[in-house]
C-alpha cells in the first residue's frame, strides 16, 4: 500500500501510531487517541476499487481503564 494514498490527518495518525507499536508501545490513553481524532477500533482506509482495507493490521481494543491496547498482528 502507498501510504502517500490517505489523506495527510490519516497518513500523520498512522505514522504516529505504527512508531508506537514498532517502538513495543501496546497501550495509548485514551486521551491521546481522542487528540488524534482516532476511532479506537482498526485503522482503516478504502483503496482505489472502495474496498475497506486494513493498515498493517494495527487494531485497537478498549480496556476498562480507559486506555487502549494497540495489537500489531
Amino acid at each position: 500500500m502507498n501510504i502517500r494514498s490517505l489523506n495527510n490527518k490519516l497518513r500523520s495518525n498512522y505514522l504516529i501510531l505504527s512508531k508506537l507499536v514498532e517502538n513495543g508501545c501496546n497501550r495509548v490513553p485514551e486521551n491521546v487517541l481522542h487528540s488524534l481524532n482516532f476511532d479506537p477500533k482498526v485503522v482503516t482506509y478504502f483503496d482505489n476499487n472502495n474496498n475497506r482495507k486494513k493498515i498493517y493490521d494495527i487494531t485497537f481494543s478498549q480496556l476498562e481503564d480507559g486506555s487502549v491496547s494497540l495489537v500489531k498482528e
